[in-house]
């Protein structure tokens, strides 16, 4: 029964591996510098993981049964066909030395063993020696209602994103450090894309400030709007008076909701705290959010 079953999933397995070239380093090796996403990370530890330990348990059953038995060529090419499966998925998941262990199993010590009792005991030290592996490294868990904030972070930001394309890599940032836990690292990523937008609206209406940020963008709208005459407005400023009207209301908002947890300094926004809830996390990441679609479908 058993060797039935070994016998489907080996011609499974080629058929599998025939269509798909097989991962030599597991994404966290191949990606030093960014978060993971959270899917790379679920087929490492569902398929891979879960895979090699049902592999190894189908070979000792299926062992056990015949543990008096003399190891014979069937049982080697049982043993060959899921240990060239294992040390794939090793070799995937960056498992150095449970991938030694494979492969000096299969190029030394199957030729050694007389009785399947052996074969039992050879599986088992690799077994454990996987296991101890896997414990060495450290596996952050992602709540099923952060998984879209990961694996979807530019949902909602279809338009800023092809308007302004520099700010991919800020919008995904914010995202998933949200889904991280990474509350002060989302907000400060949502102050830099917020920053973005309203150097934008200070090219728009043509400041002339050499640090040219939020400060300095929403006070010239503000005096725009408030407290220039109309014929004392430059040109650009008159032919967008009317789309600063509209956005000042939603900049002054989103600068109320941060007071006292995001400073003015050098004309950029800065974080005064490294503390924040998600409740304000989102806030701010969602008004961000809301004002740079704005942007990206009103602005000239």
């Amino acid at each position: 029964m058993f060797a039935l079953e070994f016998q489907e999933e080996i011609s499974a397995d080629q058929k599998e591996n025939s269509q798909k070239p097989c991962a030599t380093l597991p994404p966290w090796a191949e990606n030093h510098y960014k978060l993971i996403s959270w899917w790379d990370m679920e087929k490492f530890s569902a398929e891979r993981f879960v895979d090699i330990g049902r592999r190894f348990g189908m070979l000792q059953i299926y062992l056990r049964h015949k543990e008096h038995d003399a190891f014979n060529v069937e049982h080697r090419e049982l043993i060959e066909a899921q240990f060239k499966h294992i040390q794939k998925s090793c070799a995937g998941l960056g498992l150095k030395f449970s991938l030694k262990g494979v492969d000096r199993a299969l190029s030394q010590k199957l030729d050694q063993i007389k009785i399947c009792r052996e074969a039992i005991e050879l599986i088992s030290d690799i077994e454990t020696r996987f296991m101890d592996e896997m414990g060495s490294s450290l596996f952050l868990h992602i709540p099923q209602d952060r998984e879209d904030w990961y694996l979807k972070p530019l949902e909602g930001w279809e338009q800023t994103v092809n308007r302004f394309p520099n700010i991919q890599t800020e919008i995904e940032e914010a995202s998933k450090s949200f889904a991280c836990d990474r509350y002060a690292a989302s907000v400060f990523h949502s102050t830099q894309i917020a920053e973005f937008g309203a150097i934008e609206i200070g090219k728009l209406i043509e400041i002339e400030d050499v640090k040219l940020g939020w400060p300095s963008t929403i006070r010239e709208m503000d005096r725009i709007i408030h407290r220039a005459k109309y014929p004392e407005l430059t040109e650009a400023e008159k032919k967008y008076r009317d789309l600063i009207g509209q956005l000042l209301p939603e900049m002054q908002s989103m600068e109320s909701g941060w007071r006292h947890k995001i400073s003015h300094v050098a004309n950029r926004l800065i974080l005064m705290s490294s503390e924040f809830s998600p409740e304000v996390a989102e806030e701010i990441y969602v008004a961000t959010r809301a004002f740079m679609r704005r942007l990206a479908t009103e602005m000239p």
